[in-house]
């Protein structure tokens, strides 16, 4: 009976032992690549060897080889240690395929996947060195972002990919081998890439509902001020696991598509309770010259 006994807790023992030693396999990748800055609704990422899906909130950490799948009516925006911003679009899935920052070359290197949905990129101007790349790939297409700003949207029934440009340029290029050639893409300029066809150019206004749809699903109200803030150089470099920038204002569909050096800018009143611009003091960030 005794020995039973001590063999039932050495089961015991060894069920429990197996729940703490067992932990997802993205806790021993090192660093963090990124942190989610907003979340909305349903976010589920799927670490390279975890258990279970991680429900996704606001400072959930991103890691390499992540999948990241979002829900009906379900947004996230995410902040890379490589100063740039993603917001991916509800009913989504992208995986982070590659994510490099080496501060002595200052290379940057980032490869997105985008299965399906949509997801918004706003990328630095330190993305314009020969030695960085930032991609998101889908069946059909890829899209090359240098220190500009794009959105992406992908269907897998039939396969087909649209890529918006917003400022500056995206070099845009189709998967099938038979179109090699490369689109530029700029503002109100933008390529459809359609499974086994020649890729096709167009035009848009920012105002047109088509592209307004799309800006809407990568938008989360008040989280566009630290996409300002990557536009502008005044992120900063490989930002803390515990990042957390103030949430702003929430500003018009207009305002976010718009490069904030075209905005007007209207001064604040003097107010003591206004701590909005203090949000990155003591943080390490540090506003660029």
């Amino acid at each position: 009976m005794k020995k039973s006994f001590w063999n039932y807790l050495l089961l015991l023992s060894l069920i429990s032992m197996t729940g703490i030693y067992a932990c997802p396999a993205y806790s021993q990748q090192g660093k963090n690549v990124g942190i989610a800055n907003s979340v909305e609704g349903i976010v589920n990422n799927y670490h390279q060897g975890a258990p279970a899906p991680e429900r996704m909130e606001t400072g959930s950490k991103v890691y390499l080889n992540d999948r990241i799948l979002t829900e009906k009516e379900s947004k996230v925006q995410i902040v890379f240690r490589d100063d740039s911003v993603i917001t991916i679009g509800p009913e989504s899935e992208l995986s982070i395929d590659v994510n490099v920052y080496d501060e002595k070359t200052e290379r940057r290197e980032s490869v997105l996947s985008l299965a399906k949905g949509r997801v918004r990129s706003v990328v630095s101007k330190s993305y314009s060195r020969n030695n960085s790349r930032f991609e998101i790939h889908t069946r059909t297409a890829t899209a090359g972002v240098r220190g500009t700003e794009n959105a992406v949207e992908t269907t897998e029934n039939p396969p087909d990919t649209t890529v918006f440009g917003i400022r500056d340029t995206t070099t845009t290029q189709s998967t099938d081998p038979n179109f090699p050639d490369q689109y530029p893409v700029g503002p109100n300029n933008g390529a459809r890439f359609p499974e086994g066809q020649e890729p096709q150019l167009f035009e848009f206004e920012f105002d047109d509902p088509a592209f307004l749809e799309v800006i809407g699903d990568t938008t989360i109200p008040g989280s566009d001020d630290i996409e300002d803030d990557v536009e502008m150089g005044a992120l900063g470099t490989n930002p803390p696991d515990d990042f957390q920038p103030p949430e702003g204002p929430e500003q018009e569909i207009d305002d976010l598509i718009t490069p904030p050096f075209e905005q007007e800018i209207e001064p604040e009143p003097e107010d003591e309770d206004n701590h909005y611009h203090d949000g990155y003091d003591g943080m390490g960030f540090g506003m660029g010259p």
